[in-house]
């Protein structure tokens, strides 16, 4: 079960550059016509949260034929008979915090069988939280700074962008003429890494159903890509997750994994 350390290694790096996503700090004390820009630009997403969303879970269901895809006809079918025994689940909490749980009847297996099964469920938690960290950024809340709180905002011949600082991170947010977030920057002391959104209309606002990044740790050899695609279904009257597809590289090592999302349970005011 080679991808089960991958995606465990890649969400550790993805996870932390996503955290810094929704950061926001002392750069300088904004204008009134900044504010209002601000204020504007907020406006077309989703903001679940305005919506009503206070916690949601769901069931989640890996599709391990595409994770073992590359392994031989043999070694699959065993890892299948295994793997389809386990089931997940999450909850988003109203802090933005997700908490992964599993289980299932996997019966008697061997100490490296349990290793490799304590590397997927700590994979799957790496991946899921990560992912979560980023999708909550742009879903939940708009994608953009406390118009009152401190930044600088240049205006671009082609759009917009927006800087500020959090403890030692500089974060770049670049808006697009229509005011659209169409990338974010962070550059840390350990990091560096940057983010291409892509965003679709729907009558509940712009929902993310996908984005680019490109995480560079310490060390050029320290290097992972992610190319993330969503669909959304109706739950409890929101647009949230159906489906995650995601695919990658980490080391230039490629990995691909694709988890469906079911059985929710909404919260509203």
């Amino acid at each position: 079960m080679k991808f089960s350390s991958i995606i465990l290694r890649v969400f550790r790096a993805a996870s932390c550059a996503a955290l810094l996503l929704a950061c926001s700090g002392a750069y300088g004390a904004a204008s009134a016509s900044d504010q209002q820009f601000l204020v504007r630009a907020q406006k077309p997403y989703s903001n679940l949260r305005e919506k009503g969303l206070v916690t949601f879970e769901a069931s989640l269901t890996p599709d391990w034929t595409l994770a073992l895809k590359g392994q031989t006809p043999e070694a699959t079918a065993q890892g299948l008979k295994l793997l389809q025994k386990i089931w997940f689940k999450m909850v988003q909490s109203e802090d933005n915090s997700v908490r992964i749980t599993h289980g299932g009847e996997v019966g008697a297996v061997s100490e490296k069988q349990q290793a490799g099964l304590n590397q997927i469920y700590a994979g799957m938690e790496q991946m899921v939280t990560g992912f979560f960290s980023t999708w909550s950024t742009f879903m939940l809340t708009p994608p953009l700074p406390d118009p009152a709180s401190d930044y600088e905002l240049a205006h671009l011949d082609e759009g917009y962008r927006l800087t500020y600082k959090e403890d030692k991170s500089r974060v770049t947010t670049t808006l697009g003429k229509d005011a659209i977030v169409t990338e974010v920057s962070v550059v840390d002391p350990g990091f560096t890494s940057t983010l291409h959104p892509h965003f679709v209309a729907s009558p509940q606002g712009l929902l993310l159903d996908g984005y680019q990044a490109l995480y560079v740790g310490n060390g050029s050899a320290n290097t992972t890509t992610l190319d993330i695609q969503i669909s959304y279904e109706l739950a409890g009257g929101l647009l949230l997750p159906s489906k995650l597809h995601l695919a990658g590289t980490y080391n230039k090592e490629p990995f691909n994994v694709e988890v469906a999302f079911s059985d929710y349970r909404v919260r509203k005011k």
